[in-house]
């Protein structure tokens, strides 16, 4: 059996900026952020592309 996301996490997915490696987002977030505060944002690896999308949560 393969695991088949719902159509809304796909096109939630579809919507989002999408990053090649977890340090390319990262360095997308810092550059983000405020001077001198940490980033708001964290990356996380997408199950449904495989690449790499920021969250704030």
């Amino acid at each position: 059996m393969v695991f088949q996301p719902s159509r809304a996490v796909r096109a939630s997915c579809e919507t989002k900026e999408r990053y090649a490696s977890e340090a390319e987002a990262r360095s997308i977030a810092l550059m983000n952020a405020a001077p001198g505060r940490a980033a708001a944002t964290k990356p996380y690896q997408c199950t449904v592309c495989g690449g790499w999308h920021l969250t704030s949560r």
